[in-house]
């Protein structure tokens, strides 16, 4: 009884995961109807029957799981929900009905991306904005410790990596292999985003893994647009604010004070040294 009852609910799922493969919306409607207790099931790859809908772009049968109380948080074998699935392919509108439905906005899957970071990385600037506005952390990092703003500077989306500063990015979150945004920008001769990012304090002293900074790649590339960035006056403020150039300075100001009380010193034993000179006499005839 048990083994017959496996090979049924084996066919059923088939016959579910084809029903969605073709779009068949009254196929999955029956299925539902008849095995809704089946209908948090896997295919042959770990994902649920919501994620490959949803991956199909298929808006009807998704919305027929929804109504049955899907769990709108499942994972499949990556760790992948169905909002990353939806973030990843540029569904604003499955995006948005997930949230409504409780999906989980900073859910990670095992290498830690979440539905931003995807969505910053494919340039769905849109998507973007929704997640910020429903509570996306800008800050999260995967594993490696790329974040959404990184993925959007190595990709060049300036839009986005202005909207992830608005809300709080960390500008100088070192990620894989040391880079921080700043150096993908400069490494991918993006010059808006690297002026952005400039703009918003990132540090140009950081050297990624290889020892190379942001302008070292710039120059290395032969990029005038970015590395004229760097002798801009913001460049030079900001390379004056860092605790070297400070101690630097510090020093440079002492030497000059010393010298200047030394010269002083040296005036006043002159002018004692001297005597000064008789005043003329006038006669009167």
């Amino acid at each position: 009884m048990a083994l017959r009852d496996a090979f049924r609910r084996t066919g059923s799922t088939k016959y579910l995961f084809d029903a969605i493969e073709k779009n068949d919306a009254n196929g999955v409607q029956k299925f539902i109807d008849k095995n809704g207790d089946l209908i948090n099931a896997r295919d042959k790859d770990g994902n649920p029957p919501l994620i490959c809908a949803v991956k199909k772009g298929h808006e009807r049968i998704v919305r027929q799981l929804l109504a049955k109380r899907v769990d709108v948080n499942i994972k499949n074998n990556d760790g992948d929900t169905v909002l990353i699935w939806a973030a990843k392919n540029g569904y604003e509108a499955f995006v948005r009905l997930l949230i409504e439905c409780g999906a989980e906005v900073n859910a990670k899957n095992n290498k830690g991306s979440t539905a931003l970071t995807w969505a910053a990385e494919k340039g769905y600037e849109d998507i973007c904005r929704l997640l910020l506005d429903k509570g996306a952390d800008a800050k999260l990092k995967l594993n490696n410790g790329n974040t959404a703003l990184i993925f959007s500077a190595m990709f060049g989306h300036v839009g986005i990596s202005r909207l992830l500063i608005d809300h709080d990015a960390e500008v100088d979150a070192i990620g894989s292999a040391g880079k921080t945004a700043l150096i993908w920008a400069a490494h991918e001769n993006y010059a808006p985003v690297a002026r952005l990012l400039l703009d918003h304090d990132a540090d140009a002293s950081v050297a990624d893994n290889d020892g190379n900074t942001a302008l070292a790649y710039a120059q290395k590339k032969n990029n005038a647009g970015i590395i004229a960035l760097f002798d801009e006056p913001r460049a030079a403020a900001k390379a004056e604010e860092s605790p070297v150039a400070q101690a630097n300075v510090a020093t440079e100001m002492r030497a000059m004070r010393e010298e200047i009380a030394g010269l002083r010193r040296e005036i006043a034993s002159l002018k004692a040294s001297v005597s000064p000179p008789k005043p003329k006499v006038r006669l009167k005839l």
